[in-house]
This record gives structure tokens, C-alpha cells and sequence, in this order.
């Protein structure tokens, strides 16, 4: 496991063992709202099936410019992140992004191509922001934040370089997509023997703060349909990411908040397949969550005499 290189506004990276507890040893993942793969890359070794394959999904051009850009030329994208956290950089180096995204998507078609210097730039305000730009563009969120995150943070800036090489080390195998999320979401990639797991995390755009990830207000009708008709699969596992009371799913889903206590708003809707390893008496995966599925499936305590009872029992019968 591997923390994700950048913070990513809506990522998963405190919650993702919880993910997994649900989903157990996936056959097949599937994530058509990437961000910057935090689930995937905190995913536990114990959660490897024999046979499994992996895609994510994502369709910021940005994103996918600084994948590959960490790929091709990564020692340019450090070079145009590591700079002060100044204000009048952020700022216009977040102008740049947006400019930039629209050339991006044009150019990424070309496999060789990549955008080292945005892809750093990408960086840097992904790591010093206190949130990302908005429509509103209040003057306090472009203060730069007192905590860089991600690679360019006091514990990882000195080894970025080596976190980069684990990172591809990492996704060499994973599928990596651009573009509209229902292409992850048709039957052929959930077309899988009976036996075999596929793992859904659905983290779209939140309703309240959808505007903070585009200019276009995402359409989440077709999502929930679609989800709501795969999580009738009994091989098929969903976890549905979103604010209390966005969605209003089957009876037969389960909700749960992130942290119940403090009433947060941040809220997880998992279909029925996704069995609470705790409760479930047939999860197949028992090295997840550690000693739960040990006890799980740890033969009942025996009683010091009930050797003896068992004894005396049949001689019962026998007279």
C-alpha cells in the first residue's frame, strides 16, 4: 500500500480500508471517478484474489497529463512544483490549469505527448491550496495553505523522486482510461464466472459541490440507474459515495456515514452484495480487516468437560 501522491479535494484515502473490508478479494475493480487513485493504491495485499484485473478512470485531462507526465518526465514535473507557497503563484499558475485543460484534451491523443511543466504547476497548487477554485473565487482561498500535501509535504518531498518509481511500479498492471464513466459501467466489463467478485467505487461529483470539479453540472440520473440495476448482481459490490441524503437508493442498499458521532455529512451507499465483514457468515476474504475473519472462522471455544459430555452422550444412546 502507498499513499496517493497528491491531496485531491473529495478523495478517498481516509476511508479506503473501509472500502475493502466491504468489497473482500475483488476479481474485478473498477473506479470510474479516479481523482488521484487513492483507493487503489491503499488497497491491501490480502485483498489479491488469484486472478484480478484493475481499471480506474478518470476525465480531467489534467489528470491524465500528470500521470503521464510522472511517467515520461518526471524529474520536469518536480522542477516546476518545487517553489515557495506564494500567493500570486498559485493563483496564476491556477489560471494556467484552466486555460490549459481544453488544449489537453487535445493533444493527450497523441501517446508521446505530455505537459511536464503544467503537470508540475498541476502539482504545486494541489499541494498548497486550501481548496480548489471555485466559481465564487473568494479572495481567502488563494492563500496558499500552511501545509503543503502530497509528495511536496516536509515527510515525502526529499524521496518524491523514489515514491514516483513505486507509484508506476504500482499502476503497471492497472488499466488506466480518459473519458465518460459509463464506458467502465457496461456489461462487458462486469462479465465475470459467477464465482468471481467485481468491485465498484462510485465517487462521482457530490450534488452540493459539483461546481468545484467542472463548469458543468453533473448529471448523476444515469449513474444511479445504472448502479442500482448492477447492484441486483449477487457477485457485484457498489460503494456509492456521496452527501447525506443525495440519493435515495433500494431499501436493500445500506447507508453509512463516515463518522456517525460527529453527524458528518460525507456518506457511503453500498449495495447488498457488499456484506459487512463483521456479520456476514460467508466472506470469503479473511485477511482484510485482520483478526475479525480469524475469529469468523476459528471453530467455537470448547468447554474443558465437553469431551466428557460428548462421551457420556453416546453412551446414552448406545444403552
Amino acid at each position: 500500500m502507498m499513499e496517493p501522491p497528491l491531496p485531491y479535494f473529495g478523495g478517498k484515502a481516509k476511508i479506503a480500508s473501509y472500502f475493502w473490508k466491504r468489497f473482500g478479494k475483488a476479481n474485478i475493480y473498477l473506479e470510474p471517478f479516479a481523482g488521484m487513485a487513492a483507493t487503489i493504491l491503499l488497497r491491501p495485499t490480502t485483498s489479491f484474489p488469484t486472478s484480478s484485473r484493475e481499471t480506474i478512470n478518470d476525465n480531467d485531462a489534467m489528470i491524465a497529463n500528470f500521470f503521464r507526465s510522472l511517467k515520461i518526465a518526471p524529474e520536469e514535473v518536480f522542477e516546476n512544483a518545487e517553489d515557495p507557497p506564494i500567493e500570486v503563484e498559485l493563483v496564476a499558475r491556477q489560471r494556467a490549469i484552466v486555460e490549459g485543460r481544453d488544449r489537453l484534451q487535445k493533444m493527450l491523443v497523441d501517446v508521446n505527448f505530455c505537459d511536464p511543466k503544467l503537470a508540475g504547476w498541476f502539482m504545486y497548487c494541489r499541494a498548497h491550496a486550501v481548496r480548489p477554485r471555485s466559481k465564487s473565487n473568494k479572495p481567502e482561498l488563494d492563500k496558499p495553505s500552511f501545509h503543503a500535501g502530497g509528495m511536496l509535504s516536509k515527510k515525502r518531498r526529499d524521496n518524491g523522486l523514489e515514491e514516483v518509481t513505486a507509484f508506476k511500479e504500482r499502476l503497471r498492471d492497472v488499466r488506466i482510461c480518459f473519458g465518460d464513466y459509463k464506458r467502465l459501467l457496461v456489461d462487458a466489463e462486469v462479465k465475470v464466472p459467477k464465482a468471481h467478485i467485481v468491485a465498484i467505487l462510485a465517487d462521482p461529483p457530490y450534488r452540493k459541490t459539483g461546481t468545484m470539479y467542472a463548469e458543468k453540472q453533473f448529471d448523476h440520473a444515469p449513474l444511479l440507474e445504472r448502479c442500482v440495476e448492477l447492484g441486483r448482481r449477487e457477485n457485484v459490490r457498489i460503494a456509492l459515495c456521496g452527501y447525506w441524503g443525495d440519493y435515495t437508493m433500494p431499501d436493500d442498499w445500506t447507508v453509512e456515514r463516515w463518522y456517525p458521532k460527529k453527524k458528518s455529512l460525507e456518506t457511503v451507499w453500498y449495495s447488498p452484495a457488499c456484506k459487512h465483514p463483521e456479520m456476514s457468515s460467508n466472506w470469503e476474504n479473511k485477511a482484510v480487516v485482520g483478526n475479525v475473519f480469524e475469529e469468523m472462522y476459528a471453530e467455537p471455544p470448547r468447554h474443558p468437560l465437553e469431551r466428557l459430555f460428548s462421551i457420556l452422550r453416546r453412551e446414552e444412546v448406545e444403552d
